[in-house]
């Protein structure tokens, strides 16, 4: 069955490295982590690989037993079922994301949510059924009075999702910030969402409760907790700000 699963590692490693930690994470982690990663690995000498996905879909890896070691989830649902199984323990906040429009080229005056009212073009998103921002997109677009089921076109993630706008499959996009690149966030491509429910893409990481690995999943949780990365964190779109967060 894993078979399936191993072309998604992403391999941070050297030949001389002793260990090895495996991590699941949600595809809006993915700019955050490859950083953080690269500089555990300059620290010590463990190899790292990164499995990435939607957060449902890896949650219901991990309950089929994947050899995960610490799980990245964008919506704290996905971790609490996680938790309440005894599947995953000592649970950490990372921070609340945030959903964008987004189309990949400029648009001829500042992209704003008007251009959403009448459009016939399509516009990507996360598969709502198991991806958090998916889910976001959905919840923002029917607070809005958006009926735009026809223009919608589904990916497994978001990071996907902005793949598909990218590529020029869709034209716009309700996808995370984190996945959007650094120099496509000009006014005339982005607009930032205000949240409906922050609750939603609450970002958390665990360890994997069956873990082989565990004081190597702590020392990479401790790693990646630390002040230095906060910078990176809010960058790509991680906030500190709860929001709407209904708890």
């Amino acid at each position: 069955m894993w078979r399936l699963v191993l072309p998604l590692l992403l391999v941070f490693s050297g030949n001389a490295a002793t260990q090895t930690l495996t991590l699941a994470a949600a595809s809006s982690y993915r700019p955050i982590l490859e950083a953080v990663v690269t500089d555990f690995k300059e620290a010590n000498d463990i190899s790292v690989r990164i499995v990435y996905g939607s957060s449902g879909k890896l949650a219901s890896q991990i309950q089929a037993g994947a050899p995960f070691d610490i799980y990245f989830s964008a919506n704290k649902r996905f971790m609490e079922l996680l938790q309440d199984k005894g599947l995953v323990r000592d649970v950490t906040l990372d921070g609340y994301g945030q959903l964008a429009l987004w189309a990949a080229a400029p648009e001829a005056t500042a992209l704003s949510v008007d251009s959403l009212q009448h459009t016939q073009q399509r516009i990507a998103i996360a598969q709502p059924r198991h991806a958090p921002y998916g889910q976001a997109a959905m919840q923002w677009l029917q607070s809005n009075d958006l009926n735009l089921a026809e223009q919608l076109v589904y990916a497994e993630n978001v990071a996907q999702a902005a793949q598909m706008v990218f590529s020029g499959a869709a034209k716009f996009g309700l996808v995370a910030l984190s996945v959007i690149p650094l120099d496509a966030r000009t006014a005339k491509q982005l607009v930032i969402l205000p949240a409906v429910d922050n609750s939603l893409l609450q970002h958390r990481h665990g360890i994997v409760s069956a873990t082989s690995e565990a004081s190597v999943a702590r020392q990479f949780s401790d790693y990646f907790q630390q002040p230095k990365f906060d910078e990176i964190k809010q960058q790509y779109g991680l906030t500190t700000d709860s929001g709407s967060d209904k708890r």
